[in-house]
């Protein structure tokens, strides 16, 4: 089997909602690789049991709070990053959500949802991008993985499908 330690080494690699799920997942193998990883999500106890996680296993990371909705929050998570690790290679803004509270067990959607849906998923991905381009610019590198999911269920209130 192909070893992948060192294919990112020296790379740093941002992961928004890594505290748990794909998130977590992709900051695991980020780490597998080689990269040092900034995990960065809402869910501060989470994160660090994600950090915890991937140093056991020999990886390098740092957990950081961040909220994609927010400019000053990513921003604050891009200055910790360049501050523990001097530089940001790899950006993967995974953040998201399946709705409000509730949203998965209703019948009907509401409109709470779904605007909660768009800012963490489709505003909060636009956010984290437009907070790291330009660094990105500036060093003419960086890679900006995207992304995406179907929520894999069938539509509500359709009877027998």
């Amino acid at each position: 089997m192909p070893r992948f330690e060192s294919q990112l080494a020296g790379k740093m690699a941002l992961v928004t909602g890594a505290a748990k799920g794909i998130g977590r997942g992709i900051a695991e193998v980020l780490a597998e690789r080689g990269a040092a990883v900034l995990v960065a999500d809402k869910d501060s106890n989470q994160g660090s049991r994600t950090v915890e996680g991937i140093q056991s296993s020999g990886g390098s990371a740092e957990a950081v709070p961040a909220d994609v909705t927010d400019l000053s929050s990513l921003n604050k998570a891009v200055n910790f990053c360049l501050e523990m690790f001097g530089q940001l290679d790899i950006c993967v803004p995974n953040a998201g959500v399946i709705g409000a509270n509730g949203f998965e067990s209703r019948i009907d959607h509401s409109q709470t949802g779904w605007l909660k849906i768009w800012e963490v998923n489709m505003l909060g991905t636009v956010n984290t991008v437009e907070v790291v381009k330009p660094l990105f610019q500036s060093r003419k590198s960086g890679k900006i993985v995207i992304i995406s999911s179907q929520g894999g269920r069938p539509p509500r209130g359709t009877g027998g499908m």
